[in-house]
């Protein structure tokens, strides 16, 4: 220190201005200690602000999670249902088709019998059927009743009489009603519910 210095601090402290010689230090550390504390108590509680917010938004997508999954869960269960209800009405209707599509051989009261079970199955049953089954079902079943109907037909025609170019236009339109309208549902029937194959599948080469 200067002489000057030394004769100002000597004046001071018989003045009583030593005192904040002294406490200006002891202030200025207090007051840095207070402000690092406040800062350090800013941090956590900043801290367990952004807990609380990973928490709350962790929990959010835990349950949109569980929703989802109890929708995938339900929507399963409903498409094993409805594979199971498919396959089963897939099945009846190739039972009754083998009934209705040998109607012409059957009487008139037979034939009513079988005709108006089958309808009625099919009122009862088409939102099980695969689409392409639905559709051609009742064609199916209305075909046989026409290609029955057309049969007898023909049969009357032979006994009474019947040139050869009649014959065979009758001919032609009874094969066109069993091809494309009576027989065409059988191959629709397996292939909507066709089965995986149960033999294990061989390694790629």
């Amino acid at each position: 220190m200067t002489p000057e210095e030394i004769k100002a601090f000597t004046h001071g402290l018989i003045s009583g201005q030593s005192v904040w010689y002294v406490l200006t230090p002891v202030v200025g550390a207090v007051a840095a200690y207070f402000g690092a504390y406040h800062a350090e108590k800013g941090k956590n509680s900043a801290t367990k602000e952004d807990i609380g917010e990973i928490t709350k938004a962790v929990g959010e997508v835990n349950s949109e999670f569980n929703k989802k999954l109890e929708e995938f869960k339900t929507y399963h269960q409903l498409r094993m249902v409805a594979a199971e209800r498919r396959i089963q009405a897939h099945q009846e209707a190739f039972s009754l088709w083998r009934e209705f599509h040998q109607g012409y051989s059957q009487d008139d009261e037979s034939w009513k019998t079988t005709y108006k079970k089958a309808d009625k199955w099919y009122q009862e049953n088409n939102f099980f059927l695969g689409k392409e089954t639905r559709n051609n079902f009742y064609v199916a079943l209305t075909g046989s009743d026409r290609f029955r109907i057309c049969r007898q037909a023909l049969n009357c025609k032979i006994r009474n009489g019947i040139d050869e170019k009649e014959y065979f236009e009758l001919q032609s339109e009874l094969l066109k009603i069993w091809e494309c309208e009576v027989l065409k549902l059988l191959p629709l029937v397996f292939e909507e519910v066709e089965l995986p194959s149960l033999a294990k599948p061989q390694p790629p080469a």
